[in-house]
């Protein structure tokens, strides 16, 4: 009996490693990549300026400067507005009206009313000046304007003491109104009833006020004011109301 050959198994050909590649592999630019491109590069911070101290002599110079333009505010126009101590007197004026004439008791409308500007100088730049405008009215009948004399008339400043703005009377309501910040002053006297101005302590709480007069012809007069708040008031400040 032939012995029998043992079969040896048979081993599948091993493939050869694949190479690597030492060359450099180049990135496939991602979109974000692509959008970053776009972007520009930041701008370098500038540095801060170095502040130098201001020179002694400088400093007395600016602060001389500063308090020379204080010391002459009440001698320039309007100037006395902003510093209410002291007494600045002006002339009686007749009142001019828009359409150029003189505001007359007989024929000035009850419950209306008129601006004016005092002092007049004759400069329509200089007149048209909000701190220079006055509004004149003639009560309503209830509160006696329907009298011709001069106690039918008041003469208020046309600015508001909350925040400057121009206020407007109302014939409906019988009342000053000021569209800014809704402060409300009664016609009699000029004090402030509701709103902001309302709120602020005398004499910042009542309008600036002229005192009139009439001639015998009936044209209406401003009589000299005294700008104090004791006095016809401080335009643009206030005025403290005499109690009677």
């Amino acid at each position: 009996m032939s012995e029998e050959k043992e079969e040896k198994p048979i081993k599948p050909p091993v493939k050869p490693p694949t190479p690597i590649s030492t060359k450099p592999v180049t990135p496939t630019p991602t979109t974000i990549q692509k959008i970053a491109k776009t972007i520009p590069p930041p701008k370098p911070v500038q540095p801060l300026p170095i502040v130098k101290p201001l020179p002694r002599r400088d400093f007395i110079k600016y602060a001389s400067i500063a308090g020379g333009i204080l010391s002459i505010i009440p001698f320039i126009p309007f100037g006395s507005f902003f510093t209410y101590r002291g007494v600045l007197k002006e002339e009686a004026q007749k009142i001019i009206l828009a359409d150029g004439n003189f505001a007359n008791i007989k024929t000035f409308p009850v419950n209306s009313s008129a601006t004016f500007p005092y002092p007049r100088t004759g400069d329509p730049v200089r007149d048209s000046e909000p701190f220079r405008q006055f509004v004149l009215i003639r009560l309503p009948k209830e509160l006696g304007g329907d009298r011709e004399e001069i106690s039918s008339f008041r003469a208020y400043s046309n600015i508001c003491v909350h925040l400057w703005c121009l206020w407007r009377y109302s014939p409906q309501y019988k009342n000053l109104q000021c569209p800014c910040h809704a402060s409300i002053y009664r016609v009699e006297d000029g004090l402030a009833i509701k709103g902001p101005a309302a709120l602020q302590t005398p004499p910042q709480n009542a309008l600036p006020m002229l005192e009139l007069d009439v001639d015998d012809k009936g044209f209406i007069l401003v009589k000299p004011p005294v700008w104090d708040v004791n006095g016809n008031g401080v335009v643009g400040f206030g005025r403290y109301i005499k109690r009677k």
